[in-house]
């Protein structure tokens, strides 16, 4: 049944009676507005027989794709597993290649590593021989450098041995010289002083009285053997130093 704008406008009074003007205000705001299509029992149901036909139809629909989805999957596993197996083919294949390649390489590595270790080797005996051909020279070379110097030093030590004995021999003779020429001075003092003890005798023998002037003549003659007996015993301490450097020289 169509409710026209007579029959809201006594539902609105009714409830203006019984809920009062404000909250009657309040409810037909909420109402849908005059001319709207109300639902109904009748149209609910057939709205939803009608969501549920399009929930079979997207059923049927998903059925569809998850079967085309299941094919797919298994013609994609399929040529996946073709395609594994080509690439392992490939892979096999290529691996055996390699293999075979670093094999040759490797034998090439290792033919040119032992040529050049010939090589090495050879250059080393090469080398090593001319550094022990060097060493011998340079010994050699040492040695007669050595040996000159050896030579040399030895004829500056004879030499300096020949200066040090002619050296010696000089002081020797110097002092052979001047204990001779001490000795001939103390000869002549003597000399000197037994003729002015000699004067003083005979002066003192003119003088004196005979008993006197024989004492005074023993006891000059007691100190001249004293002067005498000294000069002999220098003279003699002389010659001994003079023998014994002559026999270090």
């Amino acid at each position: 049944m169509t409710v026209d704008e007579r029959r809201r406008s006594e539902l609105f009074q009714a409830a203006a009676r019984a809920l009062g003007q404000e909250h009657a205000v309040t409810m037909f705001e909420l109402l849908p507005p005059p001319g709207s299509d109300l639902a109904t029992q009748q149209s609910m149901d057939a709205r939803f027989d009608e969501v549920d036909r399009r929930f079979e139809d997207v059923d049927r629909r998903l059925d569809a794709v998850e079967a085309r989805a299941r094919e797919r999957h298994d013609d994609l596993v399929g040529l996946l597993r073709r395609e594994l197996d080509a690439v392992r083919s490939g892979a096999q294949e290529r691996h055996e290649h390699l293999a075979g390649v670093l094999h040759s390489e490797l034998d090439a590595v290792r033919t040119g590593a032992q040529e050049r270790h010939e090589h090495l080797a050879g250059v080393l005996h090469s080398e090593l021989d001319a550094v022990r051909t060097g060493a011998q020279e340079r010994h050699e070379h040492l040695a007669g450098v050595l040996h000159s110097e050896l030579g040399a030093v030895q004829t500056r030590a004879q030499e300096r041995h020949d200066d040090l004995v002619a050296l010696l021999r000089s002081e020797m003779g110097a002092v052979q010289t001047r204990a001779q020429e001490r000795q001939d001075d103390l000869v002549a003092l003597l000399r000197s002083e037994v003729g002015a003890v000699d004067a003083r005798i005979l002066q003192a023998r003119d003088d004196a009285i005979a008993t006197s002037r024989r004492e005074l003549i023993e006891a000059v003659a007691g100190q001249t053997r004293a002067l005498v007996i000294a000069v002999v015993m220098s003279v003699v301490g002389i010659t001994t130093l003079a023998l014994g450097l002559s026999q270090l020289v």
